[in-house]
């Protein structure tokens, strides 16, 4: 690769460093054409960015872009997973093929401007995800609120099953005859 080139690659990955939500690092060595290209396939369609770059370019755009973090998880094969807009999309396709296929292998994780390493991605991955999340925590805090609601309508809720009863007796005695 040219210098030019090389600056413009170096360039380019300091743009996505700065602009990813999360960023995974793996070990993509074992993965034959077929997977690698099913990986990508799924990276794809899930909006995440996958590329092999070489190490000491990633290195200079890591610098530049000021996550030096990223640098001792840049040894061997590296692959670079890029999130822009959910952190966890990627966290999960990757872990998910990796569970599949034994491979890729992760190195770590960029996420919410924080590292992880591979254990903590792990963790990560199986968290469930943002809507069972919030819709977990809603129903955590609608069920208190319906059951005080019921508390408050249920002595009304009484009161008019009383009056009912009172007005069917009433309508009961004054359609029996008296009798003498």
């Amino acid at each position: 690769m040219a210098k030019p080139e090389k600056e413009k690659k170096v360039e380019e990955l300091k743009k996505k460093l700065k602009g990813a939500k999360g960023i995974i690092l793996s070990d993509y060595s074992g993965l034959n054409v077929k997977a690698m290209s099913e990986l990508r396939r799924q990276c794809r369609e899930a909006s995440v960015q996958f590329e092999v770059v070489k190490n000491t370019l990633t290195s200079i755009a890591a610098k530049e872009a000021q996550v030096e973090s990223l640098l001792p998880y840049l040894t061997g094969p590296v692959a670079l997973a890029f999130s822009n807009e959910d952190p966890m999309v990627g966290i999960r396709i990757i872990t998910d093929f990796a569970k599949e296929n034994e491979r890729p292998e992760i190195k770590g994780g960029y996420l919410w401007g924080e590292i992880y390493g591979p254990e903590e991605i792990q963790r990560l991955a199986s968290l469930p995800s943002r809507e069972i999340l919030l819709t977990q925590t809603l129903r955590a805090i609608q069920s208190p609120l319906v059951q005080f609601l019921y508390l408050i309508k249920s002595p009304f809720i009484q009161l008019l099953i009383l009056l009912k009863e009172m007005e069917k007796k009433a309508n009961h005695k004054t359609q029996t005859p008296n009798s003498k």
